[in-house]
């Protein structure tokens, strides 16, 4: 705990109403000793005296850093408590935090993800893989943005600085998307293979071929025009998941807005006052985004049959592969006990 976690580092604390809250950390710019704004800051419990550890952010975004990866702490032992060294004492208020965010997801406990990720993803074959929030981009191309019943203040802790206040659920993800905090596919409303051909042309890295052209308002962010045609998934492959009918939230919405199926949307369009003020709101919301829905199951799920074509995929005991579940944190390798049947085909076939 005190040599692997950010525990022992100090905090700063900022006035609200009668009492404080907590803030950012303490930096070594903040001791006004000449130090980088990224280093954090403990307490040595021998000497009570502020110590800049290794290993922190500093060390890889300031030149003194350089090489000063290693964790070793050396004699220094770090204060986990100001409990009985302080010299005054103030109400600090703590936001609410609810629990649930930690079960249900095998993945993210594999231990050795770092292989695990290499055959997961093929990336052998082809890199890199862009991975996606799936939660954000079903919300944006679905539309449930549109049928919003209260913004995002709402669920602001009261505790905060009131920066979600007029911001709608889709204006958050914006910004998360241009801000980079947050991954967002498409990134942009231009093809990415045309972006780096175009910057090619222009005799410039992609880089800053991209920042010319968002500033000069060429180019803009799939994410604050979803609706956009330009920024429609057209094609999507779904893998051994039941994303229509059973694991996707808002189904109604899916069929409306993805598929362009019959649906039983119950909900109306948000009012005005609750509408984005980033994102662009079209009078018609578009349906039928999807031009094209493949499913590679071993199952005929609910996907499978709004899917417009299905490949039977071998099962567990018909096939080499690893997987992992939500019970532990270890990868399972899988050996076939008799060849895949009729048409099916393995993962690799």
């Amino acid at each position: 705990m005190k040599t692997y976690t950010d525990l022992p580092f100090l905090v700063t604390l900022r006035e609200h109403a009668d009492g404080y809250l907590p803030d950012r950390f303490l930096t070594a710019a903040d001791l006004r000793k000449g130090g980088s704004a990224h280093q954090t800051v403990l307490l040595d419990s021998a000497t009570g005296e502020p110590v800049l550890p290794n290993g922190t952010l500093a060390s890889r975004y300031s030149e003194a850093g350089r090489g000063r990866w290693n964790l070793d702490l050396g004699g220094t032992d770090p204060v986990l408590t100001l409990h009985g060294r302080h010299e005054d004492a103030v109400p600090v208020d703590l936001p609410r935090f609810g629990g649930g965010w930690a079960h249900y997801v095998g993945q993210e406990k594999v231990r050795p993800l770092t292989g695990f990720q290499q055959v997961a993803f093929a990336l052998g074959w082809q890199r890199p893989t862009r991975h996606m929030t799936g939660t954000s981009f079903f919300y944006l191309h679905t539309d449930q943005w549109r049928y919003e019943r209260f913004g995002a203040a709402e669920l602001a802790s009261p505790l905060g600085r009131g920066l979600f206040r007029g911001q709608a659920f889709a204006d958050t993800l914006a910004q998360a998307a241009r801000m980079g905090w947050t991954p967002s596919h498409p990134g942009f409303d231009r093809n990415p293979l045309d972006l780096a051909d175009e910057a090619a042309r222009a005799g410039r890295s992609v880089s800053d071929y991209i920042v010319a052209e968002l500033k000069a308002g060429r180019l803009g962010f799939a994410g604050e025009d979803p609706d956009a045609p330009a920024n429609f998934p057209p094609m999507m492959t779904v893998w051994r998941a039941n994303l229509l009918g059973s694991s996707g939230k808002g189904m109604e919405y899916f069929m409306r807005h993805l598929l362009g199926v019959d649906d039983a949307v119950r909900a109306g369009e948000s009012p005005d006052n609750l509408r984005p003020a980033e994102v662009r709101w079209h009078e018609t919301a578009p349906r039928a985004k999807l031009d094209l829905v493949t499913t590679i199951d071993f199952r005929m799920t609910s996907t499978c049959t709004n899917s417009d074509i299905v490949l039977p995929a071998a099962t567990w005991y018909e096939k080499h592969d690893i997987s992992s579940t939500d019970m532990h944190p270890f990868v399972h390798s899988f050996n076939p006990a008799i060849a895949p049947p009729w048409q099916t085909r393995t993962d690799r076939t």
